[in-house]
């Protein structure tokens, strides 16, 4: 039976949203690490930067939770690359916070993971002008 989940998680006082509701890149090369930790209750996503030989602006989404054995923390895929591009040219990957938004996995294990990218308000026209 397939997986469909949407949450509803609040914007922080000082944040908006910078890019709406945009699918995860590359769930399908981590599906072990997303069976893991995503499908498995409470779980909390960060953005980390990385060095990453075939981008250079690569910014990986983890997740993690909490379990019996302590926290557990997985890369599950990327910021899509043009996204990234203007999050480096902006210089602003430190404002930044990930919303989940809503998670399809199909009985054939295909994965949609869709997140919102939320920045602090006073570098989102920095962020836009790019």
């Amino acid at each position: 039976m397939p997986i469909k989940e949407r949450w509803k998680v609040d914007i922080p006082d000082g944040f908006r949203i910078m890019e709406r509701e945009f699918p995860i890149a590359g769930v399908h090369h981590y599906k072990d690490n997303f069976f893991k930790v995503v499908t498995k209750g409470k779980v909390a996503f960060f953005l980390e930067r990385e060095n990453n030989k075939f981008d250079a602006n690569a910014i990986a989404v983890t997740a993690s939770r909490r379990g019996l054995f302590g926290i557990k923390k997985v890369k599950i895929g990327y910021i899509p690359a043009e996204i990234a591009s203007q999050i480096a040219d902006a210089k602003v990957y430190s404002e930044l916070l990930l919303r989940p938004k809503a998670m399809y996995v199909g009985d054939d294990g295909y994965i949609d993971l869709k997140v919102d990218l939320l920045i602090k308000k006073e570098f989102f026209k920095k962020y836009q002008n790019i």
